[in-house]
């Protein structure tokens, strides 16, 4: 029997969150994402480091979170690609 699991998300899926405040909370970070793709297109979510890690459906929701950036806690929030070498 086929598994009907969804596969994987890649690296180009994956947005970083950086928020200048490190105590800004995964779910922060995944509302305020949310507001920007909807919430329904979020597939995962890891704090990597003092960034917020997220996986969206499709490569063009990482273009709209990049171009547009994040508003967490009233402050701008400058989103980069997950493949984006630091």
């Amino acid at each position: 029997m086929a598994s009907s699991e969804t596969p994987p998300p890649s690296l180009r899926q994956g947005v970083r969150i950086a928020p200048h405040d490190s105590s800004v909370s995964v779910e922060e970070a995944l509302l305020a994402a949310g507001e920007q793709v909807g919430h329904g297109n979020l597939v995962f979510a890891s704090r990597v480091n003092k960034a917020v890690l997220v996986f969206v459906k499709s490569e063009q929701m990482v273009h709209q979170l990049v171009t547009s950036g994040v508003i967490i806690r009233d402050l701008y929030v400058q989103v980069s690609p997950s493949t984006e070498r630091l």
